[in-house]
């Protein structure tokens, strides 16, 4: 065995240990938690999850309202990130980002109702992660 070989061996077995140390100590296993984050749904399959369960029993009118909100304000923002990296500063941000208004044909104009109404989305479409 040649030693860079060896300083791999020996650098893996290190990794092994500081592995089962943090799961002995700490009753918790990083490998499971890594599975678990990529099983984990993106906010394009949440919004998509949201529109099938929970809008579907809207009104026709309320419903395409939401899915317009959700694919031209929430999407753009954090489609492809996990569910589980949303945070409530990420949340603040695009509410005030929504509240503060678009660039248009018109110029910017605010629209804070359209910003708490895509927060009461974002709060019923979270709630069943953090209950779950």
């Amino acid at each position: 065995m040649e030693a860079k070989d060896l300083v791999r061996a020996e650098a893996a077995d290190a990794e092994v240990m500081t592995i089962e140390t943090v799961v002995e100590d700490a009753g918790r296993d990083p490998l499971a938690e890594r599975d678990e984050a990529r099983e984990s749904p993106n906010v394009r399959q949440l919004i998509d999850r949201y529109l099938e369960e929970h809008a579907a029993k809207l009104a026709k009118r309320n419903r395409d309202d939401q899915a317009s909100m959700l694919s031209n304000l929430v999407e753009p923002a954090w489609g492809p990130r996990k569910a589980a990296e949303i945070r409530p500063d990420d949340v603040d941000r695009l509410l005030r980002q929504i509240a503060n208004g678009t660039p248009g044909k018109r110029g910017r104009k605010p629209t804070p109702v359209r910003a708490n109404r895509v927060g009461e989305i974002l709060r019923k479409m979270f709630n069943p992660c953090l209950s779950g």
